[in-house]
């Protein structure tokens, strides 16, 4: 006998995974092959689909209606679920009108047409957590956006949900490699690479307000998150030197 399951109906399992020799280890647990083996297939699949995606701002939308903050995002989700193809490289439609509503210039230009600031603190938001990501960091949802943007017309809308996921900051490098692979920073400073950007950006004591950019925003020179226009400067060594 080969083992303590029965071949034809059980699978052995030990610690999650199937058992593929014999006999079946006393601690193992025999599962019904009609119920158990859909899980422990999915349980391994979604295992190996994890990635160390990149904190770069370059949407694509897939045909699930998900805006994903960059193609390595896309490809985790698409892991888990083959079915997933890409509609288009940019924000989902309706994650595009949601931005143009709060980035369009004729809003900037209303809300810097005179706006006291009591008349923006007189808008009231309900105290609800639907966050947004902002070039000032994440807020709570878009009606503070939309207070904030009455005081500072600057600040754009970035995405749905919060900058950053939970935790806020990977572990910070202790020391960088050579590689050449610009990351632009949302204070206008090019970084050598991405393990550059996250020791500056661990450095920082507000890291929130701290983001990636694409890099035509550093090249085009248009400022920091504050709105200062500035020179563009590169960092090529590490910033705890």
């Amino acid at each position: 006998m080969p083992g303590r399951c029965n071949d034809t109906t059980e699978t052995c399992i030990i610690q999650g995974v199937e058992c593929k020799q014999a006999p079946c280890l006393p601690i193992a647990i025999c599962e019904s092959k009609t119920e158990g083996s859909a899980d422990i297939v999915v349980e391994h699949v979604t295992a190996n689909c994890s990635r160390l995606c990149p904190m770069i701002d370059s949407p694509v939308c897939g045909s699930d209606g998900v805006s994903y903050a960059n193609a390595c995002y896309f490809d985790e989700a698409q892991c888990n679920n083959p079915g997933l193809s890409i509609a288009v490289h940019a924000l989902c439609p309706e994650d595009r009108t949601f931005n143009l509503q709060y980035n369009s210039p004729l809003a900037a230009q209303d809300s810097s047409s005179g706006s006291s600031s009591a008349a923006c603190d007189a808008i009231v938001c309900a105290d609800i957590d639907d966050p947004v990501c902002t070039t000032s960091g994440t807020m709570k949802n878009a009606c503070f956006l939309k207070r904030e943007q009455c005081k500072h017309p600057y600040v754009e809308l970035l995405r749905r949900g919060s900058c950053e996921p939970v935790p806020i900051m990977p572990r910070c490098p202790a020391s960088c490699g050579q590689e050449y692979a610009p990351v632009c920073a949302s204070s206008g400073v090019i970084y050598g690479n991405e393990c550059l950007f996250r020791q500056a950006k661990c450095a920082r004591a507000f890291a929130s307000n701290f983001v990636a950019r694409d890099l035509s925003y550093c090249e085009l020179n248009v400022g920091d998150s504050s709105g200062t226009a500035q020179g563009i400067r590169t960092v090529i060594t590490s910033v705890f030197d």
